[in-house]
């Protein structure tokens, strides 16, 4: 979620890049008029065309200037760490899990159900939901369907319930190969 202050600070910088932008296709597309305009509100400009390529000089630099704060005001709202997923339930301020933190508790959760013998979880954030792959290593005599759903709940109630971040989508993959020594 982006903050009122994140916001305000892209409007202004937008209005700001916008008004340079306008002043310098009114300069390009009439320059005996943008000068004249420009002559009469500040006064020291002439007719002249070193003031000419003065005048497109500061409007080519006001514009860099601009686009440089709008392109730093925008990336200040974007999230960088790919790693990271805001949490939900949280009242105040803003808070983050990594994914490496959650896919080591739902691997915890997972390797602790009966017949289990190794659980990895890979999980992927975008925006503020996850995503997680997750690859059991079960007994061989194991009943495939029925750990299926119950590692999915043991996943959904971590990620959902105890660590309060939205799950989009949960894929299983389960190799049974392990046989008993």
């Amino acid at each position: 979620m982006i903050s009122y202050n994140r916001w305000l600070i892209i409007v202004l910088v937008g209005i700001w890049v916008g008004c340079w932008a306008g002043a310098a296709v009114f300069t390009i597309f009439f320059p005996g008029a943008a000068i004249d305009a420009a002559n009469s509100v500040l006064g020291f400009f002439d007719k002249r065309l070193a003031y000419t390529r003065l005048t497109f000089g500061l409007i080519e630099i006001a514009l860099v200037l601009g686009g440089l704060a709008f392109l730093a005001a925008a990336l200040a709202t974007l999230r960088f760490r790919r790693g990271a997923v805001p949490l939900v339930s949280v009242g105040s301020g803003a808070t983050e899990v990594t994914t490496a933190a959650i896919a080591e508790r739902i691997k915890h959760d997972v390797e602790a159900l009966d017949e289990v013998v190794m659980a990895e979880a890979e999980v992927t954030a975008q925006g503020d939901v996850v995503r997680v792959h997750l690859h059991l290593v079960t007994e061989f005599d194991t009943d495939l369907v029925a750990k299926t759903e119950e590692a999915c709940r043991a996943v959904r109630e971590r990620v959902e319930n105890r660590v309060g971040v939205k799950l989009e989508r949960l894929a299983v993959s389960i190799d049974p190969r392990h046989h008993p020594a």
